[in-house]
């Protein structure tokens, strides 16, 4: 009897030794998007499915589901906008996972292009998941931002693009061109204007509207799509175009994104951090708790694709050894990234590489079904909160000047420059007002005298038919300024 008790004792704990992931507590939890058929899947850092059920479609047997989804950062709600192909009609819709039903549906009035088919993320949520920010194009021309209430299912704030404050600032408006928002706080919509139907550009205007206030002004922290965002310290990292620093852009057939900028929120001024004249980079993400910089690059023949893992002073740490990665994600010991299906029939693999082990292919957690092919749509992980002791970005010098229009390659070198110095230069003792935003309908901040030397931040920008630089001089000040008034070159290149 004893025997055989023992017996069992050691195949059990033999069992239990042999699956030890179903027996250890979720470290992240990731929900999974299947764009083709519609299906939400919740995954477990286990390889456990937790959730998986396929999202409505109330508004026609015609209906396509989009490429986007938004999961609220709670991940009980998911927003997606339905288009129906037959009338070409589009429909917002807002699934509760917790009640199992639909909480909102809004129809956007004529609209021909909406901001979710660029992007969709968690941040274009408030904190509590209740409200919801898009933006969309119509089909008459013009566009329109919303910010929806997801308890009342109505709208709670509209900007349209005859507003004041939007002709103030020259905003775009055109055929389809999109406001595509990027983040929202609960008061603050920050949105890029975006050309629907094109192959991209190295960097799009721009702007925050304050909801309460109705005040729009220019944003530095997302010129461009191609970002990732790390909520705890409010930084967001980009790949652009820098021609500042080394490029091969006119290899390339479209353009280079050959740098790395980071947005730091607590100064509100964004810098490059890392230079690549070799590839076009794109899709960097801040991994293992933001301490590191997941990025992929493209060669220039468009036959190379390298993913690079970088630490914060911008040194290669080391390269991933896989070809295409469709998705990735951070969590707080490294990333998730998705494998597509290499061939017919094969599956989307869910793999998990903890970089502080080292840079290496990862480990499998899920599998999909074959022939399906997946997104990241949210990610949660309680270690992926910061509170690591980052060091400083570095911040690269510029080598060359930014080309200018009709420049053959170098640029002028007394060309005022982002990131480059400034001198403010008046007459008469006067001093130059600095504004809260680029043209003579903002307030005025500040005042900067004769010959103070300034930091370039941002610009150029048009408004109220003057140019004006976004700078930063002594004692904080820091706001718009004009080029030039009255025949005075106001802003000297320093």
């Amino acid at each position: 009897m004893l025997r055989r008790l023992f017996i069992l004792t050691v195949c059990l704990i033999m069992m239990l030794t042999a699956l030890p992931a179903y027996g250890q507590q979720a470290r992240w939890l990731v929900w999974l998007y299947d764009p083709d058929g519609g299906r939400m899947t919740q995954v477990d850092s286990n390889g456990m499915v937790l959730q998986q059920f396929r999202l409505p479609t109330p508004i026609s047997r015609d209906a396509r589901y989009p490429f986007h989804v938004a999961v609220s950062p709670g991940g009980t709600r998911i927003a997606y906008i339905m288009v129906n192909t037959a009338t070409f009609t589009q429909e917002l819709l807002v699934w509760d996972t917790v009640l199992e039903r639909l909480v909102a549906q809004f129809t956007p009035p004529q609209a021909l292009s909406n901001s979710l088919m660029f992007t969709a993320t968690p941040r274009i949520y408030n904190d509590a998941g209740t409200e919801i920010a898009f933006g969309f194009s119509r089909v008459e021309g013009g566009w329109q931002l919303v910010v929806f209430n997801l308890i009342s299912a109505t709208p709670a704030f509209i900007l349209q693009d005859n507003a004041p404050q939007v002709r103030a600032l020259g905003i775009e408006v055109g055929f389809d061109i999109v406001p595509v928002v990027q983040a929202y706080d609960g008061t603050t919509v920050i949105f890029t204007m975006v050309q629907g139907g094109t192959e991209g550009s190295p960097a799009y205007p721009s702007y925050r509207w304050n909801v309460h206030t109705g005040a729009v002004s220019p944003d530095v922290a997302y010129p461009t799509l191609n970002n990732d965002a790390f909520p705890p310290t409010g930084e967001v990292i980009m790949a652009m175009q820098d021609l500042r620093l080394p490029n091969r852009n006119s290899e390339f057939i479209f353009f280079q994104t050959n740098a790395l900028h980071v947005y730091d929120s607590g100064s509100d001024v964004r810098f490059p951090v890392y230079n690549n004249p070799d590839f076009a980079l794109f899709f960097p993400h801040f991994i293992q708790n933001g301490e590191r910089i997941l990025v992929s690059g493209r060669g220039v023949r468009n036959d190379t694709i390298q993913h690079f893992v970088l630490d914060r002073a911008g040194n290669l740490v080391g390269f991933l050894p896989l070809g295409d990665i469709s998705a990735a994600a951070g969590v707080g010991d490294g990333f998730i990234y998705l494998q597509d299906p290499p061939t017919l029939g094969s599956v989307s693999t869910l793999m998990h590489v903890n970089t502080r082990d080292g840079i290496d292919a990862g480990d499998v957690v899920w599998t999909s079904e074959p022939d399906v092919l997946l997104q990241i749509a949210w990610v949660n992980d309680p270690a992926n909160i910061g509170g690591a002791a980052y060091p400083a970005w570095p911040v690269l010098e510029a080598e060359t000047s930014p080309l200018l229009p009709g420049d053959s390659g170098g640029g002028d070198p007394l060309a005022i420059v982002v990131g480059g110095q400034a001198i403010i230069n008046t007459t008469g003792g006067d001093a130059l007002n600095v504004r809260s935003g680029p043209s003579t309908v903002f307030q005025v901040v500040g005042q900067l005298a004769d010959n103070t030397r300034v930091i370039v931040l941002e610009g150029p920008q048009e408004g109220a038919g003057f140019t004006w630089w976004r700078v930063s001089g002594p004692d904080g000040i820091t706001g718009w300024v004009v080029a030039s008034a009255d025949g005075v070159q106001t802003l000297l290149p320093g």
